[in-house]
């Protein structure tokens, strides 16, 4: 398995199955996979892709406040975040 890492911080946000041995169409189908430490719910999936969006957006100075997961036409999960004001929000000049 590989790591699949935000850069430059280096959080860890899932892993990856390693192709290299595999015959290539076995390989073109396990490289789609994407393995987590966590339950696959809505509910997880919002908060893990809350969490891996702002780790990437925090490097542009871009603050997320939500992340909504709809897994069917009728069904979906929100995420939001605590407040404005996190400790690794800086807020622009334009604010």
């Amino acid at each position: 398995m590989d790591q699949v890492k935000v850069h430059p911080l280096g959080k860890t946000f899932g892993w990856t199955a390693n192709t290299t041995a595999l015959k290539p169409e076995e390989a073109e189908f396990y490289d789609g996979f994407l393995f987590v430490d966590f339950v696959p719910t809505a509910v997880n999936f919002c908060k893990w892709m809350y969490d891996l969006i702002n780790e990437k957006m925090i490097m542009l100075n871009v603050y997320v406040s939500q992340v909504d997961w709809s897994e069917t036409a009728k069904s979906r999960s929100s995420y939001c975040a605590d407040s404005v004001e996190s400790p690794k929000y800086k807020p622009s000049i334009y604010e």
